[in-house]
């Protein structure tokens, strides 16, 4: 069949090493509308999601890439020191005052910029890795909704498979994102991919915040999606 034949070509060979976080700026620019519109750096999500800032980062995965990369992104080493991840993966931390830089720097239209710059790298380095092309727009766009792990996933599969077969969301992220979701949990994955890639281009429009937070290694419905 045509899409098992398309899944089989060689793409061009990927490349190796980080790219420079500023490479994937054309991508952020991409999502950007879709996810905060005009609100932009002050975007808060109003569907009890944690997402926050323009390009609606959770709260997990915005600790996650900060412990990774805390420093890269322009946060002292000491306020880093002061996050962990309990038995149950839940992150704490030692002090208020970590919490509250940890949260600002989201929001701060340079922190936050360098932040979504390298959570898009970590993002291009695994589906890199796992889809053995460089990966474009598309597939950039369907790591920020999806997680980068979902996202190869749903790009390996069957387009025309519904939704509920990837078990990555829950009942609710298809009844608030209808946009994405048209046919609800029948909708084609193919279909899925297409419609999250066009909200920058339907005038800012935007759903509530769909997805999973994959950044703990666990499914939780109905939020954006960041996390490697």
């Amino acid at each position: 069949q045509a899409w098992r034949q398309q899944k089989t070509q060689v793409g061009p060979q990927p490349k190796t090493g980080n790219q420079a976080p500023e490479t994937y700026k054309p991508f952020l620019e991409a999502i950007a509308p879709g996810e905060s519109g005009a609100k932009g750096w002050a975007a808060v999500n109003g569907m009890g999601s944690s997402a926050r800032g323009k390009y609606q980062i959770l709260d997990g995965t915005w600790y996650d890439n900060v412990k990774r990369y805390g420093e890269e992104i322009g946060l002292p080493n000491f306020v880093v020191q002061q996050m962990s991840q309990d038995k149950n993966g839940k992150w704490v931390f030692a002090t208020p005052e970590a919490k509250q830089m940890v949260d600002a720097a989201r929001v701060d239209p340079v922190l936050g910029e360098r932040g979504a710059l390298i959570q898009a790298r970590t993002f291009a380095n695994y589906l890199r890795q796992n889809l053995g092309q460089e990966p474009g727009i598309r597939e950039m766009k369907a790591a920020w909704f999806m997680g980068s792990a979902g996202a190869v996933a749903a790009l390996k599969a069957d387009p025309r498979a519904p939704a509920s077969s990837l078990g990555i969301w829950g009942k609710d992220a298809y009844t608030k994102n209808p946009t994405v979701f048209t046919r609800g949990a029948n909708t084609p994955i193919g279909d899925v991919i297409k419609n999250y890639a066009g909200l920058s281009s339907r005038g800012g429009k935007r759903d509530g915040a769909p997805g999973v937070d994959l950044s703990q290694g666990v499914p939780i419905a109905n939020f954006t999606t960041q996390g490697p």
